[in-house]
């Protein structure tokens, strides 16, 4: 490998490190705006909205990134090897999280705050008071985005089964000798690293349609709430430990928001 080569790996694996780094600083902020818009915002549906659309877009910029990078070196981008953290990398599906993880996340805490009205305690959020309606649209949303999921899957596994059978086995087979580097080893590799970004393509474009969909379906406030869970997940799969007061506040609001929602209720 010539000096050249080395240095124009070194690039590429800046540009992706600075993308991924970026990304995690833009969550913190988002979160923070998060927090802050409950706090001052709780009962404003068209303040939320703003909010919510403004972290969309940040959403929106973070994967159109990512597809500049893809055109780059997609099977790096797949791995996500310059993640320091083994628990992100061991759940990753395509490059990043799955596009149903939302969903399951909306659902979880649903039941979490059901069972804890049930037992005497007290909700802290509206995603413990999803209607039938929206129960409906979610189990229908999430059906949908598994079938998605699995048809992406079935994709990969075609076409990774397509380059090693044919022609990377034969490549192999009439190799002069073990680990030689031919023009059509480099041609098929090529080849394949295209298709996979072909496919990372539509797994980030699943991913945000899956975002948009979810947010339709809930209030202005449940969807702020689903934002603000989300990215406690991702940014706790990083390894980032600031969020104990961002918890602390969270669920201060969201009692205060259900403690005013009752008041008003009884009056």
């Amino acid at each position: 490998m010539d000096s050249s080569t080395t240095s124009n790996g070194n690039t590429f694996l800046s540009r992706f490190t600075g993308c991924y780094m970026d990304w995690i600083e833009q969550q913190k902020q988002d979160l923070d705006e998060l927090n802050h818009a409950l706090l001052t915002s709780a009962n404003d549906d068209a303040n939320l909205r703003v909010v919510i659309g403004r972290i969309l877009d940040h959403f929106h910029d973070f994967l159109h990134r990512r597809l500049e990078l893809v055109l780059i070196d997609a099977p790096t981008l797949l791995c996500k090897y310059w993640s320091s953290i083994n628990l992100e990398r061991s759940i990753l599906w395509m490059g990043e999280c799955r596009p149903t993880m939302s969903i399951r996340l909306v659902l979880a805490i649903c039941r979490m705050e059901t069972v804890a009205s049930l037992l005497g305690g007290v909700r802290t959020g509206n995603l413990g008071e999803l209607d039938y309606y929206q129960l409906n649209s979610i189990n229908t949303l999430l059906l949908k985005t598994v079938e998605d999921e699995d048809a992406l899957h079935s994709k990969m596994a075609s076409f990774q089964e397509r380059t090693w059978d044919e022609p990377l086995i034969r490549i192999v087979r009439n190799a002069n000798r073990v680990g030689e580097w031919t023009e059509e080893v480099s041609k098929a590799l090529d080849v394949y690293a295209a298709n996979l970004g072909d496919l990372l393509k539509e797994a980030d474009k699943l991913r945000m349609d899956t975002l948009k969909d979810l947010v339709e379906i809930l209030t202005p406030f449940q969807a702020v709430d689903m934002l603000i869970s989300s990215k406690k997940l991702q940014l706790s799969l990083h390894g980032d430990t600031n969020t104990t007061t961002n918890n602390t506040n969270t669920n201060n609001t969201n009692t205060n928001n259900t403690n005013t929602n009752n008041t008003t209720t009884n009056n």
